[in-house]
Protein backbone atom coordinates (compact mmCIF):
# COMPACT_ATOMS: atom_id res chain seq x y z
CA UNK A 1 0.00 0.00 0.00
CA UNK A 2 2.49 2.08 0.58
CA UNK A 3 4.62 1.67 -2.61
CA UNK A 4 1.26 2.08 -4.01
CA UNK A 5 0.74 5.45 -2.33
CA UNK A 6 4.19 6.69 -3.07
CA UNK A 7 3.57 5.57 -6.79
CA UNK A 8 0.48 7.86 -6.94
CA UNK A 9 1.89 10.84 -5.33
CA UNK A 10 5.47 10.32 -7.29
CA UNK A 11 5.98 13.92 -8.72
CA UNK A 12 7.24 14.04 -12.54
CA UNK A 13 10.70 16.30 -12.69
CA UNK A 14 9.95 18.41 -15.87
CA UNK A 15 13.13 17.53 -18.53
CA UNK A 16 13.78 20.67 -21.38
CA UNK A 17 12.32 18.14 -23.87
CA UNK A 18 9.13 18.82 -22.22
CA UNK A 19 9.53 22.48 -21.91
CA UNK A 20 9.51 22.32 -25.64
CA UNK A 21 6.73 20.55 -26.05
CA UNK A 22 4.73 22.80 -23.62
CA UNK A 23 5.47 25.74 -25.57
CA UNK A 24 4.52 24.51 -28.58
CA UNK A 25 1.40 23.52 -27.69
CA UNK A 26 1.01 26.30 -26.29
CA UNK A 27 1.52 28.83 -29.24
CA UNK A 28 -0.32 26.28 -31.49
CA UNK A 29 -3.44 26.57 -29.15
CA UNK A 30 -2.65 30.37 -28.39
CA UNK A 31 -0.97 32.09 -30.53
CA UNK A 32 -2.51 30.23 -33.67
CA UNK A 33 -6.30 29.65 -33.43
CA UNK A 34 -6.81 28.64 -36.82
CA UNK A 35 -4.82 25.58 -35.86
CA UNK A 36 -7.58 24.73 -33.39
CA UNK A 37 -10.11 25.00 -35.88
CA UNK A 38 -8.19 23.39 -38.89
CA UNK A 39 -8.21 20.37 -35.90
CA UNK A 40 -11.90 20.56 -35.97
CA UNK A 41 -11.87 20.55 -39.50
CA UNK A 42 -9.88 17.28 -39.14
CA UNK A 43 -12.18 15.78 -36.51
CA UNK A 44 -15.41 16.20 -38.50
CA UNK A 45 -13.35 14.45 -41.52
CA UNK A 46 -12.78 11.70 -40.06
CA UNK A 47 -15.83 11.63 -38.45
CA UNK A 48 -17.39 11.61 -42.10
CA UNK A 49 -14.83 8.81 -43.45
CA UNK A 50 -14.14 6.75 -40.01
CA UNK A 51 -17.85 7.26 -38.39
CA UNK A 52 -17.73 4.53 -35.12
CA UNK A 53 -21.65 4.60 -34.26
CA UNK A 54 -21.58 1.42 -35.74
CA UNK A 55 -19.02 -0.28 -34.04
CA UNK A 56 -19.48 -3.40 -31.74
CA UNK A 57 -17.09 -2.35 -29.58
CA UNK A 58 -18.58 1.48 -28.29
CA UNK A 59 -21.92 2.04 -26.90
CA UNK A 60 -24.20 3.99 -29.43
CA UNK A 61 -27.09 6.38 -27.56
CA UNK A 62 -28.73 4.25 -24.78
CA UNK A 63 -28.58 5.35 -21.37
CA UNK A 64 -25.56 5.97 -21.77
CA UNK A 65 -25.85 8.70 -24.03
CA UNK A 66 -25.98 12.06 -23.15
CA UNK A 67 -29.60 14.12 -23.43
CA UNK A 68 -29.03 14.57 -27.28
CA UNK A 69 -28.83 10.68 -27.93
CA UNK A 70 -25.39 10.96 -28.69
CA UNK A 71 -23.15 7.41 -27.41
CA UNK A 72 -20.45 8.34 -24.06
CA UNK A 73 -17.66 5.24 -24.09
CA UNK A 74 -14.92 5.86 -21.50
CA UNK A 75 -16.08 9.12 -20.33
CA UNK A 76 -16.83 10.88 -23.78
CA UNK A 77 -19.30 10.93 -26.17
CA UNK A 78 -18.62 8.24 -28.95
CA UNK A 79 -19.22 10.57 -31.90
CA UNK A 80 -21.22 12.43 -34.38
CA UNK A 81 -24.49 9.86 -34.89
CA UNK A 82 -25.79 10.18 -38.32
CA UNK A 83 -29.50 10.16 -39.85
CA UNK A 84 -29.84 6.60 -40.99
CA UNK A 85 -29.65 7.54 -44.57
CA UNK A 86 -26.39 8.64 -44.40
CA UNK A 87 -24.77 5.97 -42.23
CA UNK A 88 -23.94 3.60 -45.15
CA UNK A 89 -20.50 4.88 -46.04
CA UNK A 90 -20.97 4.41 -50.21
CA UNK A 91 -23.53 6.78 -49.50
CA UNK A 92 -21.11 9.35 -47.94
CA UNK A 93 -18.71 8.75 -50.71
CA UNK A 94 -21.54 9.50 -53.35
CA UNK A 95 -22.18 12.40 -51.74
CA UNK A 96 -18.56 13.81 -51.54
CA UNK A 97 -17.83 12.63 -55.63
CA UNK A 98 -21.09 14.66 -56.41
CA UNK A 99 -19.88 17.78 -54.60
CA UNK A 100 -16.30 17.81 -55.98
CA UNK A 101 -17.68 17.16 -59.46
CA UNK A 102 -19.49 20.28 -59.22
CA UNK A 103 -16.68 22.40 -58.04
CA UNK A 104 -14.63 21.31 -60.47
CA UNK A 105 -17.32 21.89 -63.16
CA UNK A 106 -18.28 25.30 -61.67
CA UNK A 107 -15.13 26.31 -61.60
CA UNK A 108 -14.36 25.06 -65.53
CA UNK A 109 -17.58 27.22 -66.48
CA UNK A 110 -16.60 29.57 -64.53
CA UNK A 111 -12.86 30.42 -66.12
CA UNK A 112 -14.02 30.06 -69.39
CA UNK A 113 -17.10 32.75 -69.38
CA UNK A 114 -14.24 34.93 -67.81
CA UNK A 115 -11.42 34.34 -70.40
CA UNK A 116 -13.88 33.89 -73.75
CA UNK A 117 -13.87 36.11 -76.38
CA UNK A 118 -17.25 38.07 -77.32
CA UNK A 119 -18.97 36.08 -79.90
CA UNK A 120 -22.33 36.35 -81.89
CA UNK A 121 -25.47 33.56 -80.88
CA UNK A 122 -25.63 31.11 -83.55
CA UNK A 123 -29.34 30.96 -84.48
CA UNK A 124 -30.51 27.30 -85.34
CA UNK A 125 -33.55 25.52 -86.09
CA UNK A 126 -35.59 24.77 -83.10
CA UNK A 127 -38.08 21.70 -85.01
CA UNK A 128 -35.82 18.56 -86.24
CA UNK A 129 -32.69 20.10 -84.39
CA UNK A 130 -31.15 15.92 -84.98
CA UNK A 131 -32.01 16.11 -88.84
CA UNK A 132 -30.15 17.46 -91.72
CA UNK A 133 -32.25 18.89 -93.43
CA UNK A 134 -34.11 21.79 -93.40
CA UNK A 135 -38.01 21.85 -94.13
CA UNK A 136 -37.02 24.65 -96.28
CA UNK A 137 -35.49 22.56 -98.50
CA UNK A 138 -39.02 21.06 -99.53
CA UNK A 139 -40.26 24.48 -101.12
CA UNK A 140 -40.41 24.80 -104.97
CA UNK A 141 -38.05 27.30 -106.36
CA UNK A 142 -41.02 29.42 -107.61
CA UNK A 143 -41.94 29.79 -103.87
CA UNK A 144 -39.13 30.65 -102.24
CA UNK A 145 -38.18 33.10 -105.00
CA UNK A 146 -41.68 34.83 -105.24
CA UNK A 147 -41.11 35.58 -101.46
CA UNK A 148 -37.38 36.42 -101.57
CA UNK A 149 -38.92 38.89 -104.77
CA UNK A 150 -42.20 40.25 -103.76
CA UNK A 151 -42.81 42.92 -105.45
CA UNK A 152 -41.96 40.77 -109.38
CA UNK A 153 -44.55 39.06 -111.14
CA UNK A 154 -45.03 35.31 -109.82
CA UNK A 155 -45.14 34.17 -113.36
CA UNK A 156 -41.76 35.58 -114.29
CA UNK A 157 -40.64 33.42 -111.32
CA UNK A 158 -41.40 30.34 -112.14
CA UNK A 159 -38.22 29.12 -114.23
CA UNK A 160 -35.08 30.30 -112.05
CA UNK A 161 -31.78 28.25 -111.66
CA UNK A 162 -29.23 30.26 -109.54
CA UNK A 163 -25.71 29.35 -110.46
CA UNK A 164 -27.13 27.24 -113.38
CA UNK A 165 -22.86 27.30 -115.02
CA UNK A 166 -20.80 27.68 -111.55
CA UNK A 167 -17.21 28.94 -112.11
CA UNK A 168 -14.52 27.08 -110.99
CA UNK A 169 -12.52 29.66 -109.08
CA UNK A 170 -13.68 30.52 -105.65
CA UNK A 171 -13.40 34.14 -104.84
CA UNK A 172 -11.76 35.32 -102.13
CA UNK A 173 -14.38 36.90 -99.63
CA UNK A 174 -12.98 40.70 -100.20
CA UNK A 175 -12.54 40.94 -103.91
CA UNK A 176 -15.01 42.57 -106.26
CA UNK A 177 -18.06 40.85 -108.36
CA UNK A 178 -19.34 42.82 -111.36
CA UNK A 179 -22.60 42.17 -111.34
CA UNK A 180 -24.92 42.54 -114.68
CA UNK A 181 -27.55 40.79 -116.36
CA UNK A 182 -26.95 39.26 -120.33
CA UNK A 183 -29.95 39.08 -123.18
CA UNK A 184 -29.87 36.50 -125.80
CA UNK A 185 -28.71 39.03 -127.94
CA UNK A 186 -25.87 40.49 -125.68
CA UNK A 187 -23.77 37.26 -125.19
CA UNK A 188 -20.73 38.94 -127.39
CA UNK A 189 -20.25 41.87 -125.51
CA UNK A 190 -20.83 39.89 -122.18
CA UNK A 191 -17.29 37.34 -123.33
CA UNK A 192 -15.62 40.66 -124.25
CA UNK A 193 -16.56 41.90 -120.69
CA UNK A 194 -15.46 38.67 -118.57
CA UNK A 195 -12.27 38.87 -120.80
CA UNK A 196 -11.52 42.25 -119.76
CA UNK A 197 -12.99 42.23 -116.05
CA UNK A 198 -10.63 38.58 -115.17
CA UNK A 199 -12.20 38.78 -111.95
CA UNK A 200 -15.59 37.22 -110.23
CA UNK A 201 -18.78 37.70 -112.26
CA UNK A 202 -22.39 36.80 -111.16
CA UNK A 203 -24.10 37.38 -114.37
CA UNK A 204 -28.07 36.47 -114.58
CA UNK A 205 -29.12 35.54 -117.98
CA UNK A 206 -33.05 36.54 -118.68
CA UNK A 207 -33.94 34.00 -121.44
CA UNK A 208 -38.06 34.76 -123.15
CA UNK A 209 -39.36 31.40 -124.12
CA UNK A 210 -43.18 29.88 -124.58
CA UNK A 211 -43.96 27.00 -122.38
CA UNK A 212 -42.42 24.76 -119.94
CA UNK A 213 -41.07 22.13 -121.20
CA UNK A 214 -39.13 24.51 -123.90
CA UNK A 215 -39.51 24.57 -127.38
CA UNK A 216 -36.48 22.99 -129.45
CA UNK A 217 -34.94 26.42 -130.24
CA UNK A 218 -34.37 27.60 -126.03
CA UNK A 219 -32.79 23.86 -125.70
CA UNK A 220 -30.33 24.52 -128.24
CA UNK A 221 -29.99 28.25 -127.24
CA UNK A 222 -28.83 26.35 -123.62
CA UNK A 223 -26.77 24.00 -124.79
CA UNK A 224 -24.98 26.85 -127.46
CA UNK A 225 -24.39 28.77 -123.76
CA UNK A 226 -23.12 25.77 -121.91
CA UNK A 227 -20.67 24.98 -124.48
CA UNK A 228 -19.43 28.49 -124.68
CA UNK A 229 -19.03 28.58 -120.68
CA UNK A 230 -17.02 25.49 -121.00
CA UNK A 231 -15.07 26.40 -124.15
CA UNK A 232 -14.18 30.15 -123.02
CA UNK A 233 -11.41 30.15 -119.77
CA UNK A 234 -12.44 33.20 -118.46
CA UNK A 235 -15.87 32.37 -118.12
CA UNK A 236 -15.04 29.06 -117.16
CA UNK A 237 -13.03 30.23 -114.50
CA UNK A 238 -14.73 33.63 -112.96
CA UNK A 239 -18.73 33.51 -114.23
CA UNK A 240 -21.30 32.22 -112.22
CA UNK A 241 -24.23 32.09 -114.68
CA UNK A 242 -27.81 32.13 -113.16
CA UNK A 243 -31.17 31.17 -115.38
CA UNK A 244 -34.12 33.34 -115.45
CA UNK A 245 -36.72 32.06 -118.27
CA UNK A 246 -39.35 34.32 -118.66
CA UNK A 247 -42.35 33.75 -120.73
CA UNK A 248 -43.22 35.80 -123.59
CA UNK A 249 -44.70 39.85 -122.96
CA UNK A 250 -47.82 40.69 -124.45
CA UNK A 251 -46.50 43.80 -126.49
CA UNK A 252 -42.52 44.81 -126.52
CA UNK A 253 -42.03 45.98 -123.27
CA UNK A 254 -38.41 46.50 -121.73
CA UNK A 255 -37.07 42.88 -119.43
CA UNK A 256 -37.38 43.28 -115.25
CA UNK A 257 -33.82 44.32 -115.61
CA UNK A 258 -34.14 45.30 -111.64
CA UNK A 259 -35.62 42.03 -110.92
CA UNK A 260 -31.95 40.29 -112.69
CA UNK A 261 -29.92 43.06 -110.86
CA UNK A 262 -31.46 41.55 -107.15
CA UNK A 263 -30.50 38.12 -108.62
CA UNK A 264 -27.10 38.24 -109.33
CA UNK A 265 -26.59 40.67 -106.17
CA UNK A 266 -28.16 37.76 -104.50
CA UNK A 267 -25.73 34.77 -105.33
CA UNK A 268 -23.03 36.94 -105.74
CA UNK A 269 -19.84 35.45 -103.73
CA UNK A 270 -17.59 38.36 -102.47
CA UNK A 271 -18.62 41.00 -99.99
CA UNK A 272 -18.23 43.77 -102.61
CA UNK A 273 -20.26 43.95 -106.15
CA UNK A 274 -19.57 46.47 -108.97
CA UNK A 275 -22.88 47.08 -111.14
CA UNK A 276 -22.67 47.32 -114.69
CA UNK A 277 -24.18 46.53 -118.37
CA UNK A 278 -22.50 44.47 -121.03
CA UNK A 279 -22.12 47.59 -123.38
CA UNK A 280 -19.78 48.86 -120.55
CA UNK A 281 -16.39 47.88 -120.10
CA UNK A 282 -14.04 48.30 -117.03
CA UNK A 283 -10.79 50.54 -118.29
CA UNK A 284 -8.63 50.12 -115.52
CA UNK A 285 -7.87 47.80 -113.07
CA UNK A 286 -11.02 48.54 -110.62
CA UNK A 287 -10.19 45.26 -108.55
CA UNK A 288 -6.54 46.16 -107.88
CA UNK A 289 -7.58 49.93 -106.97
CA UNK A 290 -10.23 48.81 -104.37
CA UNK A 291 -7.32 46.19 -102.71
CA UNK A 292 -4.78 48.65 -102.58
CA UNK A 293 -6.53 51.26 -100.44
CA UNK A 294 -8.93 48.34 -98.73
CA UNK A 295 -8.32 50.10 -95.55
CA UNK A 296 -9.73 52.81 -96.67
CA UNK A 297 -12.49 51.57 -98.71
CA UNK A 298 -13.58 48.79 -97.58
CA UNK A 299 -14.57 50.66 -93.67
CA UNK A 300 -16.47 53.04 -96.45
CA UNK A 301 -17.96 50.20 -98.15
CA UNK A 302 -19.63 48.47 -95.09
CA UNK A 303 -20.97 51.50 -94.31
CA UNK A 304 -23.19 52.37 -97.01
CA UNK A 305 -20.82 54.54 -99.22
CA UNK A 306 -20.46 54.22 -102.74
CA UNK A 307 -17.60 54.61 -105.27
CA UNK A 308 -18.68 55.67 -108.36
CA UNK A 309 -16.75 54.75 -111.61
CA UNK A 310 -17.23 57.87 -114.26
CA UNK A 311 -18.75 56.51 -117.71
CA UNK A 312 -17.05 57.85 -120.38
CA UNK A 313 -18.54 57.72 -124.01
CA UNK A 314 -17.42 58.04 -127.96
CA UNK A 315 -18.61 61.66 -128.95
CA UNK A 316 -17.27 61.93 -132.35
CA UNK A 317 -17.74 59.37 -135.47
CA UNK A 318 -18.24 55.70 -134.18
CA UNK A 319 -15.01 54.31 -133.75
CA UNK A 320 -15.17 50.89 -135.86
CA UNK A 321 -13.79 48.51 -132.95
CA UNK A 322 -14.71 50.66 -130.15
CA UNK A 323 -13.66 47.39 -127.24
CA UNK A 324 -10.44 47.68 -128.73
CA UNK A 325 -10.10 51.35 -129.31
CA UNK A 326 -10.69 51.52 -125.26
CA UNK A 327 -8.10 53.93 -123.31
CA UNK A 328 -6.47 52.62 -120.11
CA UNK A 329 -4.83 55.92 -118.72
CA UNK A 330 -6.69 59.44 -117.59
CA UNK A 331 -4.08 61.29 -119.68
CA UNK A 332 -5.24 60.21 -122.36
CA UNK A 333 -9.02 60.03 -121.56
CA UNK A 334 -8.29 63.98 -120.56
CA UNK A 335 -6.76 64.39 -123.98
CA UNK A 336 -9.73 62.57 -125.58
CA UNK A 337 -12.37 64.85 -123.81
CA UNK A 338 -10.36 67.96 -124.51
CA UNK A 339 -9.99 67.34 -128.79
CA UNK A 340 -13.65 66.97 -128.39
CA UNK A 341 -13.76 62.69 -129.34
CA UNK A 342 -14.88 61.41 -125.76
CA UNK A 343 -16.83 63.31 -123.53
CA UNK A 344 -18.10 62.09 -119.74
CA UNK A 345 -21.23 60.53 -119.34
CA UNK A 346 -24.23 60.56 -117.18
CA UNK A 347 -27.63 59.49 -118.18
CA UNK A 348 -30.45 62.54 -118.18
CA UNK A 349 -27.25 64.98 -118.16
CA UNK A 350 -26.03 66.74 -121.42
CA UNK A 351 -22.00 65.17 -121.67
CA UNK A 352 -19.79 66.77 -119.50
CA UNK A 353 -22.12 68.65 -117.38
CA UNK A 354 -23.68 65.45 -114.91
CA UNK A 355 -23.01 65.12 -111.00
CA UNK A 356 -20.35 63.77 -111.33
CA UNK A 357 -18.32 66.58 -112.03
CA UNK A 358 -15.82 66.38 -115.29
CA UNK A 359 -13.76 69.68 -114.03
CA UNK A 360 -13.54 68.18 -111.16
CA UNK A 361 -12.62 64.69 -112.03
CA UNK A 362 -9.61 65.78 -114.28
CA UNK A 363 -7.73 67.28 -112.13
CA UNK A 364 -8.49 65.12 -108.59
CA UNK A 365 -5.57 62.84 -107.36
CA UNK A 366 -7.62 61.49 -104.42
CA UNK A 367 -11.61 60.64 -103.90
CA UNK A 368 -14.55 63.61 -104.01
CA UNK A 369 -18.16 63.12 -102.92
CA UNK A 370 -20.77 63.82 -105.80
CA UNK A 371 -22.23 67.24 -104.12
CA UNK A 372 -24.84 68.34 -106.97
CA UNK A 373 -26.85 64.66 -106.52
CA UNK A 374 -30.12 64.37 -108.47
CA UNK A 375 -32.53 61.31 -107.54
CA UNK A 376 -32.04 60.85 -111.40
CA UNK A 377 -28.77 60.14 -111.20
CA UNK A 378 -27.49 56.55 -112.35
CA UNK A 379 -23.59 56.08 -111.99
CA UNK A 380 -21.60 52.97 -112.12
CA UNK A 381 -20.84 51.91 -108.25
CA UNK A 382 -19.29 50.00 -106.48
CA UNK A 383 -21.33 48.94 -103.66
CA UNK A 384 -21.39 46.54 -100.40
CA UNK A 385 -23.61 43.66 -101.28
CA UNK A 386 -25.01 43.72 -97.96
CA UNK A 387 -25.10 47.38 -97.07
CA UNK A 388 -26.80 48.91 -99.74
CA UNK A 389 -30.08 49.74 -101.08
CA UNK A 390 -31.91 46.94 -103.72
CA UNK A 391 -33.33 47.47 -106.53
CA UNK A 392 -37.41 48.01 -106.63
CA UNK A 393 -39.00 45.42 -108.80
CA UNK A 394 -41.68 47.71 -109.45
CA UNK A 395 -39.42 49.23 -112.43
CA UNK A 396 -38.59 46.88 -115.30
CA UNK A 397 -35.13 49.15 -115.74
CA UNK A 398 -34.43 51.80 -113.19
CA UNK A 399 -30.71 52.05 -112.18
CA UNK A 400 -31.35 55.62 -110.72
CA UNK A 401 -34.04 53.52 -108.13
CA UNK A 402 -31.31 50.82 -107.18
CA UNK A 403 -29.05 53.75 -105.67
CA UNK A 404 -31.62 56.54 -104.21
CA UNK A 405 -32.40 54.47 -101.17
CA UNK A 406 -28.93 54.26 -100.59
CA UNK A 407 -28.25 57.89 -100.64
CA UNK A 408 -31.20 58.62 -98.31
CA UNK A 409 -29.99 56.53 -95.82
CA UNK A 410 -27.40 58.45 -95.43
CA UNK A 411 -24.81 56.54 -97.95
CA UNK A 412 -22.24 59.21 -99.75
CA UNK A 413 -21.52 58.67 -103.55
CA UNK A 414 -17.31 58.74 -103.43
CA UNK A 415 -15.80 59.49 -107.08
CA UNK A 416 -12.76 57.19 -108.00
CA UNK A 417 -10.12 59.77 -109.43
CA UNK A 418 -8.37 57.30 -111.45
CA UNK A 419 -10.55 54.55 -112.76
CA UNK A 420 -13.82 54.77 -115.09
CA UNK A 421 -15.37 53.22 -117.25
CA UNK A 422 -16.11 53.51 -121.20
CA UNK A 423 -19.46 53.20 -122.73
CA UNK A 424 -19.11 51.32 -125.99
CA UNK A 425 -22.60 50.51 -127.51
CA UNK A 426 -25.79 51.85 -127.24
CA UNK A 427 -28.22 49.01 -125.54
CA UNK A 428 -30.83 47.34 -127.45
CA UNK A 429 -33.91 48.19 -125.77
CA UNK A 430 -37.90 48.51 -126.63
CA UNK A 431 -38.62 52.37 -127.43
CA UNK A 432 -41.47 53.25 -125.09
CA UNK A 433 -44.60 55.06 -126.90
CA UNK A 434 -44.88 59.15 -124.86
CA UNK A 435 -47.88 57.36 -123.15
CA UNK A 436 -45.62 54.69 -121.58
CA UNK A 437 -42.86 57.37 -121.04
CA UNK A 438 -45.09 59.33 -119.05
CA UNK A 439 -46.59 56.18 -116.68
CA UNK A 440 -42.84 55.71 -115.98
CA UNK A 441 -42.09 58.98 -114.99
CA UNK A 442 -44.89 59.41 -112.71
CA UNK A 443 -44.50 56.09 -111.33
CA UNK A 444 -40.96 57.34 -110.41
CA UNK A 445 -42.25 60.77 -108.62
CA UNK A 446 -44.80 58.66 -106.85
CA UNK A 447 -41.32 56.07 -105.45
CA UNK A 448 -39.43 59.06 -104.41
CA UNK A 449 -42.18 61.04 -102.42
CA UNK A 450 -42.59 57.28 -100.91
CA UNK A 451 -39.00 56.41 -100.11
CA UNK A 452 -38.70 60.18 -98.48
CA UNK A 453 -41.10 59.52 -96.11
CA UNK A 454 -39.85 56.18 -95.28
CA UNK A 455 -36.38 56.97 -94.73
CA UNK A 456 -37.29 60.16 -92.94
CA UNK A 457 -39.42 58.15 -90.28
CA UNK A 458 -37.04 55.32 -90.04
CA UNK A 459 -34.10 58.01 -89.27
CA UNK A 460 -36.34 59.77 -86.72
CA UNK A 461 -37.50 56.35 -85.15
CA UNK A 462 -33.72 55.80 -84.79
CA UNK A 463 -32.64 59.15 -83.22
CA UNK A 464 -30.67 59.93 -86.01
CA UNK A 465 -32.99 62.70 -87.63
CA UNK A 466 -30.78 65.75 -86.00
CA UNK A 467 -27.20 63.57 -87.31
CA UNK A 468 -25.15 64.14 -90.27
CA UNK A 469 -26.73 60.32 -91.69
CA UNK A 470 -30.16 62.23 -92.25
CA UNK A 471 -28.60 65.46 -94.03
CA UNK A 472 -29.43 63.58 -97.63
CA UNK A 473 -32.62 62.73 -96.58
CA UNK A 474 -33.35 66.67 -95.36
CA UNK A 475 -32.13 67.98 -98.95
CA UNK A 476 -33.54 65.35 -101.14
CA UNK A 477 -36.92 65.64 -99.26
CA UNK A 478 -37.07 68.74 -98.58
CA UNK A 479 -40.74 69.57 -99.87
CA UNK A 480 -42.20 66.49 -99.62
CA UNK A 481 -41.51 66.72 -95.78
CA UNK A 482 -43.22 70.14 -95.75
CA UNK A 483 -45.98 68.90 -97.85
CA UNK A 484 -46.25 65.00 -95.79
CA UNK A 485 -44.56 65.15 -92.68
CA UNK A 486 -45.32 68.62 -91.00
CA UNK A 487 -45.52 67.61 -87.41
CA UNK A 488 -44.54 63.76 -88.03
CA UNK A 489 -40.71 64.25 -88.76
CA UNK A 490 -39.81 65.65 -85.38
CA UNK A 491 -39.53 69.40 -85.06
CA UNK A 492 -40.64 71.88 -87.99
CA UNK A 493 -38.10 72.60 -89.93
Amino acid sequence: MSNGHANHHHHHTPTPEDDSKTRRHFFSSRAYPGSSRLSKLRKMMRAWWLDSTNSHLLPSGGSGGDKKGNGVAFGGPAGYHYPRLLRPRWVRVVITAYVIFSAVLSAIHLFQWAFRSPRHRQLTRTYDSDEEYSLIMDMTPAHKFNKLFAKSLPETLENVQPYWLRAETKPLSDDVSLITYVTEDQLDEFVTLAERWQGPISATLHLVSTSNPFPSETNSLLFRLRSLHASNPMLKRHADIHLIITPPPPRAVSLAHNLDRNLARLFARTEFILFTTPDVVPATDIRQTIRTHSKAFHSRLRQGDLFVLPTFVYTADPVADQRAAIPTAKTTIVDLVAGGQMGLWDSHWKINTGPTCYEQWKDAESVYPVEEYEFHYEPVVVASRDGSFWCPERFMENKAACLYGTYLSGGEFWVLPDDYVVKVSEAKEPELSNFESTIANRMYNKFHWELCMHFARQLDSLGLWDTPRAKHAKVQCARVLQNWGRGLIGGTD
